[in-house]
């Protein structure tokens, strides 16, 4: 009876050590978890990015370029469009827009208004929006409201600094949290591209 009695006891020790550690063991779980996910997350973004790089490496003409790179982004990440302008003294001009937009909405029309692309030339930043929602300074935008964008990432296409274009990539859908080696691939992608532009206004400019 005391063998059982200490076996039983034995038990209930386990069994309250297993409760104590399962919330640790869980925790470790999740952590790993949420590392696979941003490792898978990173592996494709730095894919998509190195493919719009490739992309508008062997274009000849810098709109060519532009087009390239949003064409790999919009068919690589979760993005159903791509707006692409040039920035010119005027300010910006609309040069392409790639994939499904409402069929009654003119986004040339709306490029004057505040837009993110306006502001990511006018900044020199990456702007990385996952919900619209969220994001109060972006909410009541014409252009964002009249696309029903939900989230986008636009990025500044730069040479020495100086603003050439913006991309401005879009979807209908929140996106999950961007991470901050996100910034750096998108802004990295408008410098590559920046240094493409300079290079085809160059090749150009001999020929």
């Amino acid at each position: 009876l005391e063998a059982a009695e200490r076996r039983a006891g034995q038990v209930q020790d386990a069994a309250r050590e297993a409760d104590r550690q399962l919330p640790m063991l869980l925790q470790k779980d999740l952590e790993q978890t949420l590392v696979m996910q941003q490792l898978s997350h990173q592996g494709v973004h730095m894919q998509a990015g190195l493919a719009a790089m490739q992309a508008a490496s062997r274009q000849v003409t810098q709109r060519a370029a532009l087009e390239a790179a949003g064409q790999e982004l919009l068919s690589r990440l979760c993005f159903t469009a791509v707006l692409i302008a040039e920035y010119q003294a005027g300010g910006l001009q609309l040069l392409d827009a790639l994939g499904e937009l409402p069929a009654d909405v003119n986004p040339a029309a709306l490029i004057g208004q505040r837009n993110p692309l306006s502001e990511t030339v006018q900044s020199r930043q990456v702007l990385l929006v996952p919900d619209v929602a969220k994001a109060v300074e972006w909410q009541n935008t014409p252009l964002l409201h009249a696309l029903e964008v939900q989230s986008f990432v636009c990025l500044p296409v730069l040479y020495e600094h100086q603003p050439l274009a913006g991309i401005l990539a879009i979807s209908p859908q929140a996106h999950p949290e961007f991470l901050p080696e996100d910034y750096e691939l998108f802004l990295r992608l408008g410098q590559q591209l920046g240094i493409f532009f300079h290079q085809i206004e160059e090749h150009q400019a001999i020929y």
